[in-house]
């Protein structure tokens, strides 16, 4: 997923996830391959788990 399309699941602006994702509000869900980081990129099943606990 991208930065947009987890903004959009959650109901937020671009710039508030980033925010968010500075003042470590949101998890960093990045998507691993092989041990990298792939910045950018979400987990998708991480960010649903987060908006079950946290958004309502």
């Amino acid at each position: 997923m991208t930065q947009n399309e987890v903004a959009e699941l959650i109901g937020v602006t671009r710039r508030t996830l980033n925010n968010w994702l500075r003042d470590g509000k949101f998890p960093d869900c990045c998507v691993r391959i092989m041990g990298r980081r792939l910045p950018g990129t979400f987990d998708r099943e991480k960010v649903e788990a987060w908006i079950k606990e946290n958004v309502k």
